[in-house]
């Protein structure tokens, strides 16, 4: 099977020493622990269809980035249950396909922003991310 890679960058901006901690990913390498940045070439399988990867972004909620080969893009903030140990049963994934965009996607949350870009290149895709805390007067 022939593959692609899909080079990804992902920023935590949530700042105060939180870390992103990697729940799920469909496909690797991706960063199982983001401080400030992550950088990876995600390996996907050329008639791939679509991907996806999520982590626990601390205080009690996961992240969502959800792309497609056609450079649709999704990314959700969801409250993470607590008794459950399986990210995918905290995922509205109706929210997720119906939160799908032409290359960009943002969502506001929790007092979270996500943003998710995806964009075509020479050998397939580009996926950047970043989460970051919605500033307040208070910090």
């Amino acid at each position: 099977m022939a593959f692609i890679n899909v080079p990804t960058t992902i920023t935590n901006d949530i700042g105060h020493g939180q870390h992103l901690v990697l729940l799920s990913s469909s496909y690797r390498p991706i960063p199982d622990n983001i401080t400030i940045s992550g950088n990876s070439q995600q390996e996907m399988p050329d008639n791939y269809v679509n991907g996806a990867f999520v982590y626990d972004v601390g205080d009690g909620f996961i992240w969502i980035v959800f792309w497609t080969k056609n450079n649709q893009v999704s990314t959700k903030i969801f409250i993470r249950y607590n008794d459950s140990t399986e990210p995918n049963n905290s995922i509205l994934w109706h929210q997720v396909v119906n939160n799908l965009h032409p290359r960009l996607s943002e969502d506001c949350a929790f007092g979270y922003t996500a943003r998710a870009r995806i964009e075509p290149n020479a050998n397939g895709q580009v996926l950047t991310a970043n989460i970051s805390r919605v500033s307040s007067v208070f910090d």
